[in-house]
């Protein structure tokens, strides 16, 4: 009886171990053979040149107005921008400010929504459906670009290996 227990735990042991070796040895390696001999499927044609800024708002009447300053501050040199608001089911201002907003600056391509609110991944989901640009640049109501951030984002994938 004993010889059976210690063939038993003997091979739970080795299961065990063989697990591990394959989930912090096998298949790091196999990720990166992989890798060393993957050839790319796509590549941009030429670089970027239009970059829509996605910002999924939920109750942000505090922020979304210095948000949409701070872009327009900051700009782009070499980029074609525009900004897309998802307002992720909005219970105070966010919506109202928005549109004035927009009014004020009807020079400013600014689009918006509402989303069905079903939180930030879906308003993201939602709102890749009616982007046609580039690059898509998520951030937040409450995110501060410095200058030059949008160029250096964008330039960051003028290497087609990105």
């Amino acid at each position: 009886m004993d010889d059976i227990l210690t063939i038993l735990l003997a091979g739970l042991f080795w299961a065990g171990f063989s697990g591990m070796l394959s989930v912090w040895i096998f298949y790091p390696l196999a990720l990166w053979l992989a890798a060393q001999f993957a050839r790319p499927t796509a590549t941009l044609g030429s670089p970027a040149k239009t970059v829509t800024i996605l910002i999924a708002a939920h109750n942000e009447e505090h922020n979304i107005i210095s948000r949409l300053d701070n872009i327009y501050a900051v700009g782009s040199a070499d980029f074609q921008f525009s900004v897309l608001i998802a307002i992720d089911y909005s219970t105070d201002r966010t919506e109202p400010l928005v549109r004035e907003y927009c009014a004020a600056h009807p020079e400013r391509e600014i689009g918006f929504f509402n989303s069905e609110g079903r939180g930030k991944a879906a308003a993201h989901n939602q709102a890749m459906t009616r982007i046609n640009s580039d690059l898509v640049l998520f951030t937040d109501a409450d995110t501060i670009f410095e200058p030059g951030f949008i160029d250096a984002i964008g330039h960051a994938f003028d290497d087609k290996n990105v």
